[in-house]
């Protein structure tokens, strides 16, 4: 039996938004709530890939390879982040009585680092593969899941700092050759495909919860959900899951949704920004009130700042978000 979950590749596919604005909820539940205890290695935690993911579509979607324009990843990534950073240790060095410069400004700080970085890989690694002609799928699943095991190989022999290994997108790499299977215009989800979703499944539970360690061939790293054979579920299962739930949602909850996820840069900014500040003040009380305050400033902000950026926006072509 195959489920099968179509995709838009060409103009516009609110199904990618309203994909997004799950993925932002679930960014902000893994920021503000236990995660062992809720289980969101399994699904919470696949936001990011599934941003990635929804990155690579884009940039490859009916046959062309997209470079990145520089001028947009300034003006819709670069610049507000480099803003928010600037804010988050304004305020958390007036809450602490002392400047401390870092780059681990907020929760999540080292995505727009991994999303520049893919704008740049994708691209090559497609033109690679275009090299075989009719074996181009194949070409880019080899060479990306080849440079996944040799960046884990040798971060394992170098003993590259979390810190470093954390800003670097090398534990992503193998998201662009899965992402073969989304050009297609469908992800099917067929007895092998279910299958090898519920071996990543299996994968985050040992490296989760067994605390399961195979160096060199998987780099010892607190982002141990982050391994190239954990990606099988955000390729498949995750999404098909996903569309069916956006098949059976209520008009209300899925305009929501949406809403959400045109937003969710904007928002990913915002909840980085309020959780370090909050942080900051109230130190390492994480009551009921500190993290209702947190979901209502974060989405109630973030959205605030989409209307705003989104102004100038209209007057030219708006470039993509994170996960477009």
């Amino acid at each position: 039996m195959t489920t099968t979950l179509h995709l838009r590749k060409r103009g516009y596919d609110p199904f990618f938004d309203f994909m997004k604005g799950i993925c932002i909820l679930c960014v902000i539940w893994l920021h503000t709530m236990p995660k062992a205890e809720t289980g969101a290695v399994f699904w919470g935690s696949q936001a990011v890939p599934l941003f990635l993911f929804m990155q690579v579509f884009h940039a490859l979607k009916g046959g062309r390879i997209r470079f990145p324009d520089w001028g947009k990843l300034f003006r819709r990534i670069i610049a507000p982040y480099g803003v928010t950073l600037v804010v988050i240790l304004l305020l958390t060095s007036w809450a602490q009585g002392r400047f401390r410069l870092t780059l681990r400004a907020g929760p999540g700080a080292y995505y727009p680092f991994v999303y520049i970085q893919f704008a740049v890989l994708i691209p090559l690694f497609a033109w690679l593969a275009r090299a075989f002609k009719d074996h181009f799928k194949t070409a880019l699943l080899a060479s990306t899941l080849l440079a996944s095991i040799a960046s884990e190989l040798a971060a394992s022999w170098l003993h590259v700092p979390n810190l470093v290994w954390i800003y670097l997108c090398a534990r992503y790499l193998f998201i662009i050759g899965l992402a073969a299977f989304w050009l297609e215009g469908r992800i099917r989800l067929t007895p092998w495909t279910f299958l090898l979703s519920l071996a990543s499944l299996y994968f985050l539970w040992l490296f989760r919860y067994a605390h399961f360690k195979w160096p060199p061939l998987f780099f010892d790293t607190t982002w141990n959900q982050c391994h190239w054979v954990c990606y099988f579920h955000p390729a498949f299962l995750c999404p098909v899951l996903i569309g069916l739930l956006y098949r059976v949602s209520f008009k209300g909850l899925k305009k929501l949704l949406i809403v959400l996820g045109k937003a969710s840069y904007e928002i990913f900014l915002a909840q980085m920004a309020v959780i370090a500040v909050l942080a900051s003040l109230f130190r390492a009380n994480k009551s009921l009130a500190c993290i209702l305050l947190a979901w209502i400033l974060s989405l109630g902000l973030g959205l605030a700042l989409h209307r705003l950026l989104a102004r100038p926006r209209r007057r030219t072509t708006a470039p993509a978000a994170p996960g477009n």
